[in-house]
Parts: structure tokens; C-alpha cells; sequence
């Protein structure tokens, strides 16, 4: 249950700081055909363009994140019936090079930003002065759209290994039912043996 624990505190924390960034950018991802514009509208557009951009690539990054760790955390029940409980320090230490990756990957899209290729004036769509930051150009088309086909595989990779870890806890589930099944007819003879015996012994 201690690992179990430490399983559920990483995916919550993983979570928690989606919904935080999220709220930090609320952005919309509109597109024409051509092009994809980011609208943001919460807190980071009193902060610029380069920190809406950034929290919109950090979210995506927290969301793969999540993705894996669910893949990890089935993996994680396969590991404990078949060989070991691995320590709490394991997983942490497996959580945080999960993370490295995507994080080493969204920082890379973030140093190629540039507010003059990047960024056009809210008019040229339409918008109010409420949104007061559009983001486009071919560096926002590529950074999303790589982004969410890395999620569309990460997705399939999770129903993939629910699917395979299914069936291995529905074989195991079924062993040991059949070990339980024994049991309960070896404890049926016993009684029977042992209310013969008590019957002979009354007499």
C-alpha cells in the first residue's frame, strides 16, 4: 500500500500541476487549414508571449508525463505479482527520468520563439482588446502539432498496455481461483473427515 501511495502521489502531483498551468494560460488553439493560432487568456498574457508559449508547451509536457506514468503504473502491477515490490525511492527516481525528456523537448521549442515571427496583431483576426496576444507562424504550427501526435501515441501506447496487462491479471486471477477452488474442497474433505471422526468418537 506504501508504493501504491507513492504511485497515486505522483500521478495527483502530475495532475495538479496540468490544471495549474492550464489556468496560468486557459489557451484556445484555433485553426484555418493552414495556419494555428494559440489565444491565450488567463494570467500569463500579463507576463508576455514567450510565457504563454512556454506554459502552453510545459502543459503538453505534463499531459505525456501523465500518460506514461499510467503506462508505468500498469507496469508496476505486473512487477509486483511476478517479481518484486520494487522501493518507493525506485519509483521516484523512475519518475523523474520519465520526466526529462519531455521536459529537455518543450525546452528546446521554447528557444526557438521569436516575438516577430511568432506573434501577430489580435485585428488581423478579428479579436477584442481582451486577448491581446495571438500566437502563429510555422514554429506554434509544428511545436502542435508535433506535440499532440506524441500524445496520440502516448494514448495508444496506454490502451495497449491496459489491454495486455488485462489479460495478464485476468490469467493470474484465474490460477488463483483455481488454487482457491482446490483449497475449498481439500477444507470440505477435512470437515467431512473431521465430523466422521467426532461421530465415532461421540459413539
Amino acid at each position: 500500500m506504501r508504493l501504491c501511495s507513492v504511485i497515486i502521489t505522483i500521478k495527483t502531483a502530475t495532475d495538479i500541476m496540468t490544471s495549474l498551468i492550464n489556468a496560468f494560460v486557459m489557451m484556445r488553439i484555433v485553426t484555418d487549414g493552414i495556419q494555428v493560432f494559440l489565444i491565450p487568456s488567463g494570467p500569463c498574457i500579463y507576463f508576455g508571449p514567450v510565457a504563454c508559449y512556454a506554459g502552453h508547451m510545459f502543459m503538453t509536457c505534463f499531459l505525456e508525463h501523465n500518460l506514461i506514468w499510467m503506462i508505468c503504473s500498469y507496469v508496476f502491477r505486473y512487477y509486483i505479482l511476478y517479481v518484486r515490490d520494487p522501493k518507493a525511492r525506485t519509483l521516484l527516481l523512475t519518475a523523474f527520468c520519465l520526466s526529462i525528456p519531455s521536459f529537455f523537448h518543450m525546452t528546446i521549442w521554447i528557444s526557438f520563439f521569436d516575438l516577430k515571427t511568432n506573434t501577430i496583431a489580435p485585428e488581423a483576426l478579428g479579436l477584442d482588446e481582451s486577448y491581446p496576444i495571438v500566437l502563429t507562424g510555422p514554429l506554434i504550427y509544428y511545436s502542435t502539432l508535433t506535440v499532440h501526435v506524441q500524445l496520440a501515441i502516448t494514448a495508444c501506447l496506454v490502451l495497449l498496455t491496459y489491454i495486455w496487462l488485462r489479460d495478464v491479471l485476468l490469467n493470474y486471477s484465474l490460477r488463483m481461483g483455481g488454487v482457491t477452488n482446490d483449497t475449498k474442497k481439500l477444507n470440505r474433505v477435512l470437515v467431512k473427515v473431521r465430523k466422521k471422526t467426532y461421530d465415532k468418537t461421540s459413539k
